[in-house]
């Protein structure tokens, strides 16, 4: 299938990014408060979804992402600190 046009979609591109940047500047003002929110979302998905939370979080992770995590498992000891 071909695409007709190369046009960004400004609604996307502004609630994503928009998004981020939120973020980004919340942690610069205040990453003890973002640190602690995310461990608490962490912590409520899993108390509530329990076991299938986390397998569907394993299985949904990039190939890529799953290479860069065992890289850097096998390369973390040789790396000085």
């Amino acid at each position: 299938m071909r695409m007709k046009s190369r046009k960004t979609d400004w609604p996307v591109f502004i609630i994503s990014g928009g998004s981020l940047l939120l973020f980004v500047i919340a942690v610069f003002l205040n990453k003890d408060y973002v640190e602690s929110a995310i461990n608490n979302s962490f912590a409520f998905s899993i108390k509530y979804f329990g076991a299938f939370w986390q397998v569907l979080l394993v299985t949904t992770q990039p190939p890529f992402g799953v290479f860069f995590n065992f890289t850097s498992f096998i390369c973390l000891p040789f790396v000085n600190t």
